[in-house]
Protein backbone atom coordinates (compact mmCIF):
# COMPACT_ATOMS: atom_id res chain seq x y z
CA UNK A 1 0.00 0.00 0.00
CA UNK A 2 1.77 3.50 -0.57
CA UNK A 3 2.04 5.69 2.09
CA UNK A 4 0.67 9.33 2.68
CA UNK A 5 3.40 12.35 1.98
CA UNK A 6 0.81 15.23 2.24
CA UNK A 7 -2.88 15.76 2.59
CA UNK A 8 -5.00 18.97 1.63
CA UNK A 9 -8.04 20.27 2.86
CA UNK A 10 -9.57 23.41 0.95
CA UNK A 11 -12.55 24.78 1.91
CA UNK A 12 -13.55 21.74 4.61
CA UNK A 13 -16.19 23.75 6.76
CA UNK A 14 -18.14 22.11 9.71
CA UNK A 15 -19.82 22.87 13.01
CA UNK A 16 -22.02 25.24 10.70
CA UNK A 17 -19.51 27.16 9.31
CA UNK A 18 -18.03 27.89 13.26
CA UNK A 19 -15.02 25.78 11.86
CA UNK A 20 -12.98 25.25 8.76
CA UNK A 21 -9.95 24.52 7.21
CA UNK A 22 -9.94 27.29 4.27
CA UNK A 23 -6.88 26.12 2.21
CA UNK A 24 -4.38 23.59 4.75
CA UNK A 25 -1.51 21.09 3.98
CA UNK A 26 -0.43 18.34 6.40
CA UNK A 27 2.73 17.05 5.47
CA UNK A 28 3.38 13.46 6.53
CA UNK A 29 6.30 11.85 4.31
CA UNK A 30 5.31 8.59 3.83
CA UNK A 31 6.29 8.44 8.57
CA UNK A 32 3.99 7.54 11.21
CA UNK A 33 2.30 10.59 11.80
CA UNK A 34 -0.37 11.20 14.96
CA UNK A 35 -2.71 13.75 15.46
CA UNK A 36 -3.42 15.26 18.85
CA UNK A 37 -6.58 17.26 19.56
CA UNK A 38 -8.27 17.46 22.52
CA UNK A 39 -12.03 16.18 22.91
CA UNK A 40 -14.33 17.61 20.29
CA UNK A 41 -11.23 18.85 18.55
CA UNK A 42 -12.55 17.50 14.95
CA UNK A 43 -10.35 14.38 15.22
CA UNK A 44 -13.23 12.24 13.41
CA UNK A 45 -14.33 15.40 11.00
CA UNK A 46 -10.64 14.97 9.78
CA UNK A 47 -10.76 11.31 8.96
CA UNK A 48 -13.67 11.25 7.68
CA UNK A 49 -12.83 13.83 5.04
CA UNK A 50 -9.43 12.23 4.37
CA UNK A 51 -11.36 9.23 3.87
CA UNK A 52 -13.74 10.76 1.16
CA UNK A 53 -10.31 10.93 -0.96
CA UNK A 54 -10.52 7.10 -1.51
CA UNK A 55 -14.09 6.53 -0.28
CA UNK A 56 -16.18 9.61 -1.78
CA UNK A 57 -19.01 9.86 0.41
CA UNK A 58 -18.34 7.58 3.09
CA UNK A 59 -20.08 8.00 6.12
CA UNK A 60 -18.22 7.68 9.70
CA UNK A 61 -19.50 7.15 12.99
CA UNK A 62 -22.98 7.44 11.92
CA UNK A 63 -22.74 10.45 10.51
CA UNK A 64 -23.47 11.35 6.97
CA UNK A 65 -20.81 13.47 5.08
CA UNK A 66 -23.12 16.30 3.53
CA UNK A 67 -24.38 16.62 7.24
CA UNK A 68 -20.77 16.58 8.31
CA UNK A 69 -19.11 19.21 6.14
CA UNK A 70 -21.06 22.70 4.72
CA UNK A 71 -21.43 22.43 1.19
CA UNK A 72 -23.88 24.97 0.38
CA UNK A 73 -21.44 27.89 -0.57
CA UNK A 74 -19.19 25.93 -2.31
CA UNK A 75 -17.94 22.66 -2.99
CA UNK A 76 -15.40 21.02 -0.67
CA UNK A 77 -11.77 19.88 -2.45
CA UNK A 78 -9.77 16.80 -0.54
CA UNK A 79 -6.50 15.61 -1.59
CA UNK A 80 -4.32 13.19 -1.09
CA UNK A 81 -0.70 12.44 -2.28
CA UNK A 82 0.61 9.16 -2.23
CA UNK A 83 4.53 7.62 -2.33
CA UNK A 84 4.13 5.26 -4.96
CA UNK A 85 7.87 4.82 -5.71
CA UNK A 86 10.69 5.89 -4.23
CA UNK A 87 13.31 4.01 -6.86
CA UNK A 88 15.15 5.29 -8.92
CA UNK A 89 13.15 8.42 -7.70
CA UNK A 90 10.14 9.42 -6.13
CA UNK A 91 6.75 8.96 -7.89
CA UNK A 92 3.66 10.39 -6.67
CA UNK A 93 -0.20 9.32 -6.97
CA UNK A 94 -2.66 12.78 -5.87
CA UNK A 95 -6.01 11.34 -5.62
CA UNK A 96 -8.55 14.22 -5.30
CA UNK A 97 -12.24 14.40 -4.85
CA UNK A 98 -14.12 17.66 -4.89
CA UNK A 99 -17.58 17.17 -2.69
CA UNK A 100 -20.49 19.31 -3.76
CA UNK A 101 -24.84 19.77 -3.16
CA UNK A 102 -26.23 19.20 -6.58
CA UNK A 103 -30.00 19.39 -7.28
CA UNK A 104 -30.02 15.14 -6.86
CA UNK A 105 -28.00 15.98 -3.78
CA UNK A 106 -24.48 15.10 -2.59
CA UNK A 107 -22.21 14.56 -5.29
CA UNK A 108 -18.84 14.78 -6.29
CA UNK A 109 -16.10 15.09 -8.87
CA UNK A 110 -12.64 12.33 -8.97
CA UNK A 111 -9.72 13.19 -9.99
CA UNK A 112 -5.94 11.09 -10.28
CA UNK A 113 -3.26 12.22 -11.29
CA UNK A 114 0.87 10.82 -11.20
CA UNK A 115 4.14 12.78 -11.22
CA UNK A 116 7.28 12.82 -9.88
CA UNK A 117 9.29 15.14 -8.23
CA UNK A 118 9.45 18.96 -9.26
CA UNK A 119 6.17 18.67 -10.90
CA UNK A 120 3.89 21.47 -12.27
CA UNK A 121 1.01 20.34 -11.36
CA UNK A 122 1.43 18.41 -7.89
CA UNK A 123 -0.51 18.46 -5.23
CA UNK A 124 0.16 21.80 -3.69
CA UNK A 125 -0.63 23.51 -7.23
CA UNK A 126 -3.85 21.96 -7.93
CA UNK A 127 -5.74 25.48 -8.60
CA UNK A 128 -8.29 24.78 -5.52
CA UNK A 129 -8.63 28.39 -5.30
CA UNK A 130 -8.71 31.31 -6.65
CA UNK A 131 -7.25 34.76 -6.71
CA UNK A 132 -9.22 37.90 -6.48
CA UNK A 133 -8.89 41.69 -7.30
CA UNK A 134 -8.81 42.78 -3.78
CA UNK A 135 -5.79 40.22 -3.25
CA UNK A 136 -7.74 37.78 -1.43
CA UNK A 137 -8.13 34.00 -2.06
CA UNK A 138 -11.58 31.81 -3.20
CA UNK A 139 -12.67 28.46 -3.28
CA UNK A 140 -12.90 27.08 -7.15
CA UNK A 141 -16.38 26.72 -7.66
CA UNK A 142 -17.14 23.11 -9.55
CA UNK A 143 -17.87 24.19 -12.67
CA UNK A 144 -13.74 25.85 -12.57
CA UNK A 145 -12.06 22.97 -11.54
CA UNK A 146 -14.41 20.34 -13.52
CA UNK A 147 -12.79 22.17 -16.31
CA UNK A 148 -8.99 21.72 -14.21
CA UNK A 149 -9.63 17.93 -14.53
CA UNK A 150 -11.04 17.27 -17.98
CA UNK A 151 -8.27 19.89 -19.55
CA UNK A 152 -5.32 17.73 -17.14
CA UNK A 153 -6.74 14.76 -18.62
CA UNK A 154 -7.10 15.42 -22.25
CA UNK A 155 -3.51 17.43 -21.88
CA UNK A 156 -2.07 14.23 -19.99
CA UNK A 157 -3.89 11.17 -21.28
CA UNK A 158 -1.68 8.55 -19.44
CA UNK A 159 -1.31 10.37 -16.39
CA UNK A 160 -4.78 12.13 -15.50
CA UNK A 161 -7.78 10.69 -15.06
CA UNK A 162 -11.25 11.27 -14.55
CA UNK A 163 -13.68 9.15 -12.91
CA UNK A 164 -17.40 8.89 -14.00
CA UNK A 165 -18.47 6.56 -11.14
CA UNK A 166 -17.34 5.95 -7.69
CA UNK A 167 -16.61 2.72 -8.31
CA UNK A 168 -14.95 3.08 -11.06
CA UNK A 169 -12.57 5.43 -9.00
CA UNK A 170 -11.92 2.72 -6.32
CA UNK A 171 -11.57 -0.39 -8.71
CA UNK A 172 -8.86 1.80 -10.60
CA UNK A 173 -6.84 2.66 -7.15
CA UNK A 174 -7.27 -0.75 -6.55
CA UNK A 175 -6.19 -2.36 -9.48
CA UNK A 176 -3.29 0.39 -10.16
CA UNK A 177 -1.57 1.26 -6.71
CA UNK A 178 -3.24 -1.07 -4.08
CA UNK A 179 -4.88 1.23 -2.47
CA UNK A 180 -7.88 -0.59 -1.23
CA UNK A 181 -11.02 0.23 -0.46
CA UNK A 182 -11.81 -2.27 2.21
CA UNK A 183 -8.73 -1.30 4.03
CA UNK A 184 -10.35 2.01 4.27
CA UNK A 185 -13.43 1.20 5.42
CA UNK A 186 -12.30 -0.70 8.55
CA UNK A 187 -10.30 2.67 9.14
CA UNK A 188 -13.60 4.37 9.23
CA UNK A 189 -15.04 1.48 11.12
CA UNK A 190 -12.53 1.67 13.67
CA UNK A 191 -13.23 5.19 13.90
CA UNK A 192 -16.81 4.87 14.53
CA UNK A 193 -16.92 6.25 17.95
CA UNK A 194 -15.47 8.69 19.69
CA UNK A 195 -12.77 6.65 21.48
CA UNK A 196 -13.19 3.88 18.97
CA UNK A 197 -9.31 3.22 17.81
CA UNK A 198 -8.52 2.51 21.62
CA UNK A 199 -11.52 0.08 22.12
CA UNK A 200 -10.81 -1.72 19.16
CA UNK A 201 -7.00 -2.38 19.89
CA UNK A 202 -8.25 -2.71 24.03
CA UNK A 203 -10.73 -6.02 22.69
CA UNK A 204 -7.21 -7.06 20.54
CA UNK A 205 -5.17 -8.21 23.21
CA UNK A 206 -3.58 -10.82 21.26
CA UNK A 207 -2.39 -11.22 17.52
CA UNK A 208 -5.24 -14.20 16.96
CA UNK A 209 -7.44 -11.93 18.11
CA UNK A 210 -6.33 -8.79 15.98
CA UNK A 211 -6.30 -11.13 12.59
CA UNK A 212 -9.73 -12.33 13.46
CA UNK A 213 -11.28 -9.20 14.19
CA UNK A 214 -9.40 -7.19 11.36
CA UNK A 215 -7.15 -9.15 8.57
CA UNK A 216 -9.82 -12.10 7.80
CA UNK A 217 -12.80 -9.42 7.70
CA UNK A 218 -11.17 -7.88 5.36
CA UNK A 219 -10.21 -10.51 3.42
CA UNK A 220 -13.57 -11.70 3.14
CA UNK A 221 -14.97 -9.30 2.25
CA UNK A 222 -12.51 -8.47 -0.77
CA UNK A 223 -13.76 -12.22 -2.24
CA UNK A 224 -16.54 -12.04 -4.10
CA UNK A 225 -19.09 -14.83 -3.24
CA UNK A 226 -17.88 -15.37 -0.05
CA UNK A 227 -19.69 -17.39 2.69
CA UNK A 228 -18.97 -16.21 6.60
CA UNK A 229 -16.01 -18.25 8.02
CA UNK A 230 -15.28 -19.58 4.69
CA UNK A 231 -11.51 -18.12 4.45
CA UNK A 232 -11.34 -19.82 8.30
CA UNK A 233 -12.05 -23.20 6.91
CA UNK A 234 -10.06 -22.97 4.05
CA UNK A 235 -7.05 -21.70 6.10
CA UNK A 236 -7.14 -24.41 8.42
CA UNK A 237 -7.73 -26.84 5.92
CA UNK A 238 -4.75 -25.62 3.88
CA UNK A 239 -2.37 -25.64 7.64
CA UNK A 240 -0.12 -28.59 6.96
CA UNK A 241 0.37 -27.27 3.46
CA UNK A 242 1.36 -24.00 5.30
CA UNK A 243 3.61 -25.91 7.58
CA UNK A 244 5.49 -27.89 4.66
CA UNK A 245 5.46 -24.50 3.05
CA UNK A 246 7.61 -23.05 6.21
CA UNK A 247 9.79 -26.47 5.99
CA UNK A 248 10.46 -25.46 2.27
CA UNK A 249 10.90 -22.14 2.43
CA UNK A 250 13.97 -22.46 5.60
CA UNK A 251 15.04 -25.80 3.43
CA UNK A 252 15.00 -22.50 0.36
CA UNK A 253 16.61 -20.21 2.38
CA UNK A 254 19.30 -22.50 3.38
CA UNK A 255 19.88 -23.27 -0.12
CA UNK A 256 20.18 -20.00 -0.76
CA UNK A 257 22.26 -19.07 2.07
CA UNK A 258 24.68 -22.28 0.89
CA UNK A 259 24.40 -20.60 -3.04
CA UNK A 260 25.57 -17.62 -1.43
CA UNK A 261 28.38 -18.98 0.12
CA UNK A 262 29.73 -20.71 -3.40
CA UNK A 263 29.02 -17.72 -5.25
CA UNK A 264 31.34 -16.00 -2.67
CA UNK A 265 33.75 -18.97 -3.34
CA UNK A 266 33.62 -18.87 -6.65
CA UNK A 267 33.86 -15.29 -7.04
CA UNK A 268 37.34 -15.55 -4.18
CA UNK A 269 38.65 -18.27 -6.67
CA UNK A 270 37.32 -16.20 -9.65
CA UNK A 271 39.42 -12.99 -8.28
CA UNK A 272 42.24 -15.27 -7.23
CA UNK A 273 42.98 -16.68 -10.82
CA UNK A 274 42.08 -13.08 -12.16
CA UNK A 275 45.32 -12.06 -9.91
CA UNK A 276 46.79 -14.86 -10.54
CA UNK A 277 46.91 -13.76 -14.57
CA UNK A 278 47.46 -10.51 -13.81
CA UNK A 279 50.37 -11.39 -11.56
CA UNK A 280 51.81 -13.84 -14.59
CA UNK A 281 51.42 -10.81 -17.47
CA UNK A 282 52.82 -8.54 -15.22
CA UNK A 283 56.06 -10.33 -14.03
CA UNK A 284 56.55 -11.03 -18.47
CA UNK A 285 55.99 -7.46 -18.45
CA UNK A 286 58.52 -7.11 -15.74
CA UNK A 287 61.12 -9.44 -17.02
CA UNK A 288 60.79 -7.77 -20.72
CA UNK A 289 61.12 -4.67 -19.06
CA UNK A 290 64.17 -5.56 -16.92
CA UNK A 291 65.76 -6.96 -20.20
CA UNK A 292 65.11 -3.40 -22.02
CA UNK A 293 66.56 -1.88 -19.14
CA UNK A 294 69.51 -3.91 -18.77
CA UNK A 295 70.11 -3.15 -22.95
CA UNK A 296 69.95 -0.06 -22.20
CA UNK A 297 72.01 0.66 -19.40
CA UNK A 298 75.15 -1.27 -21.54
CA UNK A 299 74.49 1.35 -24.35
CA UNK A 300 74.23 3.91 -21.81
CA UNK A 301 77.55 2.23 -20.47
CA UNK A 302 79.31 2.56 -23.56
CA UNK A 303 78.37 5.77 -24.73
CA UNK A 304 79.42 6.74 -21.27
CA UNK A 305 83.06 5.61 -21.93
CA UNK A 306 82.93 7.33 -25.70
CA UNK A 307 81.97 10.24 -23.88
CA UNK A 308 84.77 10.65 -21.11
CA UNK A 309 87.19 9.81 -24.05
CA UNK A 310 86.34 12.39 -26.02
CA UNK A 311 86.35 14.80 -22.99
CA UNK A 312 90.36 13.64 -22.33
CA UNK A 313 90.87 14.72 -25.78
CA UNK A 314 88.80 17.85 -25.74
CA UNK A 315 90.23 18.78 -21.95
CA UNK A 316 94.37 18.37 -23.64
CA UNK A 317 92.91 20.30 -26.68
CA UNK A 318 91.52 22.75 -24.51
CA UNK A 319 94.97 23.05 -22.75
CA UNK A 320 97.06 23.59 -25.43
CA UNK A 321 94.60 26.39 -26.66
CA UNK A 322 94.70 27.86 -23.89
CA UNK A 323 98.70 27.92 -23.56
CA UNK A 324 98.66 28.95 -27.41
CA UNK A 325 96.19 31.77 -26.10
CA UNK A 326 98.90 33.07 -23.28
CA UNK A 327 101.80 32.96 -25.62
CA UNK A 328 99.83 34.93 -28.16
CA UNK A 329 98.54 37.50 -25.67
CA UNK A 330 102.05 38.10 -24.11
CA UNK A 331 103.85 38.10 -27.21
CA UNK A 332 101.33 40.83 -28.33
CA UNK A 333 101.91 42.46 -25.15
CA UNK A 334 105.95 42.59 -25.81
CA UNK A 335 104.98 43.75 -29.51
CA UNK A 336 102.70 47.00 -27.68
CA UNK A 337 105.71 47.51 -25.44
CA UNK A 338 108.31 47.59 -28.20
CA UNK A 339 105.92 50.04 -30.03
CA UNK A 340 105.35 52.44 -26.65
CA UNK A 341 108.99 52.69 -26.24
CA UNK A 342 109.96 53.58 -29.90
CA UNK A 343 106.84 55.98 -29.98
CA UNK A 344 107.96 57.61 -25.83
CA UNK A 345 111.55 57.69 -27.26
CA UNK A 346 110.39 59.63 -30.36
CA UNK A 347 107.91 62.03 -28.17
CA UNK A 348 111.20 62.49 -25.82
CA UNK A 349 112.91 63.66 -28.80
CA UNK A 350 110.41 65.79 -30.01
CA UNK A 351 109.96 67.15 -26.68
CA UNK A 352 113.64 68.11 -26.92
CA UNK A 353 113.60 69.55 -30.03
CA UNK A 354 110.68 71.46 -28.80
CA UNK A 355 112.66 72.52 -25.94
CA UNK A 356 115.53 73.77 -27.91
CA UNK A 357 113.27 75.72 -30.15
CA UNK A 358 111.55 77.68 -27.28
CA UNK A 359 114.98 78.70 -25.59
CA UNK A 360 115.63 79.63 -28.91
CA UNK A 361 112.67 81.64 -29.52
CA UNK A 362 113.66 83.12 -26.08
CA UNK A 363 116.89 84.49 -26.84
CA UNK A 364 115.23 85.67 -29.95
CA UNK A 365 112.52 87.49 -28.27
CA UNK A 366 114.74 88.86 -25.64
CA UNK A 367 117.43 90.18 -28.63
CA UNK A 368 114.46 92.04 -29.84
CA UNK A 369 113.73 93.79 -26.48
CA UNK A 370 117.08 94.15 -26.08
CA UNK A 371 117.16 95.86 -29.91
CA UNK A 372 114.10 97.88 -29.63
CA UNK A 373 115.25 99.16 -26.38
CA UNK A 374 118.44 99.75 -28.27
CA UNK A 375 116.52 101.09 -31.26
CA UNK A 376 115.00 103.33 -28.72
CA UNK A 377 117.40 104.37 -27.38
CA UNK A 378 119.28 105.44 -30.51
CA UNK A 379 116.18 107.34 -31.69
CA UNK A 380 116.01 109.13 -28.09
CA UNK A 381 119.43 110.51 -28.91
CA UNK A 382 118.80 110.93 -32.71
CA UNK A 383 116.05 112.88 -31.31
CA UNK A 384 118.41 114.87 -28.51
CA UNK A 385 120.89 115.42 -31.39
CA UNK A 386 117.76 116.77 -33.91
CA UNK A 387 116.43 119.14 -31.00
CA UNK A 388 119.86 120.40 -30.31
CA UNK A 389 120.43 120.77 -34.04
CA UNK A 390 116.99 122.89 -33.69
CA UNK A 391 117.77 125.01 -31.74
CA UNK A 392 120.96 125.53 -33.03
CA UNK A 393 119.14 126.58 -36.08
CA UNK A 394 116.33 127.96 -34.88
CA UNK A 395 116.08 130.50 -37.90
CA UNK A 396 116.44 127.48 -40.64
CA UNK A 397 112.66 127.20 -40.36
CA UNK A 398 111.77 125.39 -43.64
CA UNK A 399 114.93 123.00 -43.04
CA UNK A 400 113.26 122.26 -39.30
CA UNK A 401 110.29 121.67 -40.83
CA UNK A 402 111.48 118.29 -43.62
CA UNK A 403 113.35 117.32 -40.66
CA UNK A 404 110.15 116.77 -38.84
CA UNK A 405 108.34 115.45 -41.80
CA UNK A 406 111.38 112.77 -41.97
CA UNK A 407 111.71 112.11 -38.78
CA UNK A 408 107.77 111.04 -38.49
CA UNK A 409 108.31 109.02 -41.39
CA UNK A 410 111.52 107.05 -40.14
CA UNK A 411 109.60 106.63 -36.80
CA UNK A 412 106.38 105.25 -38.02
CA UNK A 413 108.31 102.51 -40.60
CA UNK A 414 110.08 101.60 -37.45
CA UNK A 415 107.22 100.87 -35.28
CA UNK A 416 105.48 98.96 -38.11
CA UNK A 417 108.53 96.70 -38.62
CA UNK A 418 108.77 96.33 -34.57
CA UNK A 419 104.57 95.14 -34.19
CA UNK A 420 105.40 92.68 -37.30
CA UNK A 421 108.45 91.57 -35.45
CA UNK A 422 106.75 91.16 -32.22
CA UNK A 423 103.90 89.72 -33.81
CA UNK A 424 105.63 86.62 -35.41
CA UNK A 425 107.77 86.19 -32.41
CA UNK A 426 104.30 85.52 -30.13
CA UNK A 427 102.88 83.14 -32.40
CA UNK A 428 106.16 81.11 -32.43
CA UNK A 429 106.38 81.30 -28.80
CA UNK A 430 102.41 80.03 -28.92
CA UNK A 431 103.28 77.49 -31.34
CA UNK A 432 106.27 76.09 -29.29
CA UNK A 433 104.43 75.85 -26.02
CA UNK A 434 101.57 73.53 -27.85
CA UNK A 435 104.32 71.43 -29.24
CA UNK A 436 105.39 71.32 -25.35
CA UNK A 437 102.48 70.31 -24.02
CA UNK A 438 101.48 67.85 -26.61
CA UNK A 439 104.48 65.75 -26.41
CA UNK A 440 104.17 66.21 -21.84
CA UNK A 441 100.82 64.57 -22.79
CA UNK A 442 101.54 61.53 -25.16
CA UNK A 443 104.54 60.88 -22.82
CA UNK A 444 102.16 60.82 -19.66
CA UNK A 445 99.73 58.90 -21.40
CA UNK A 446 102.32 55.99 -22.63
CA UNK A 447 103.93 55.83 -19.21
CA UNK A 448 99.84 55.56 -17.79
CA UNK A 449 99.86 52.36 -20.79
CA UNK A 450 102.59 50.76 -19.67
CA UNK A 451 101.47 50.74 -15.72
CA UNK A 452 98.06 49.31 -16.81
CA UNK A 453 100.74 46.51 -19.00
CA UNK A 454 102.26 45.80 -15.82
Amino acid sequence: MPSMARIRFTNVVYEGGAKRYTDSTFIFEGQNSALVLENGGGKTVFIQAAIQAVLPHADVAGRKIKDTLTLENGPAHIAIEWIIATKPKRQYLVTCVSLFMSSTGLDSLRYCYTYSEKDDHDIAKIPLTKDMENGLKRVTDRGEIQEYYHSMQQKYPLKAKVFATIKEYQLYLEENYQIISSEWQAIAKINANEGGIEQFFSECKTSTQLVDRLLIPMIEESMSGHEQGQFTKMFVAQREGFQRTKELRDTIEENQHVREELDKYVKVYRDLHDAKEQYDLMRRKGKAFRSFVECIDNDFRQEKKRLEAEIGVWQQEDLVWHQKRDTLSIAKEKENENQWSEELAELTEKKSICHEELLTAKRYRDSLKYAKEKEKQSSLRCKIEILKQQLADLDKTQEQEELDVAWKTNAGQLRAYFLREKQRLDERVKALLQSISDVEKAEKGSKNRSQNDE
